[in-house]
């Protein structure tokens, strides 16, 4: 998970939004749990302005609150 957020971060800094998003699902899907790290990640400030970026966010609070199995 940490490489994942590790790489999206890096994808970021470099332009490739696209990927860097890709890479931020899969860490969400893996189970990153910390909306408050992406928002405040300069580096991730770029993709902050793309739905899908919110869209994470809302899946990460969407976790946090989903009853456990």
């Amino acid at each position: 998970m940490d490489a994942n957020y590790q790489y999206a971060d890096a994808l970021a800094v470099l332009g490739r939004n696209d990927a860097a998003l890709d890479h931020l699902e899969q860490t969400v899907k893996l189970g990153f749990s910390d909306a408050d790290q992406l928002t405040a990640d300069d580096n991730l400030k770029p993709l902050q302005k793309d739905p899908r970026f919110q869209a994470l966010l809302d899946q990460i609070h969407k976790n946090q609150t989903a009853p456990s199995k």
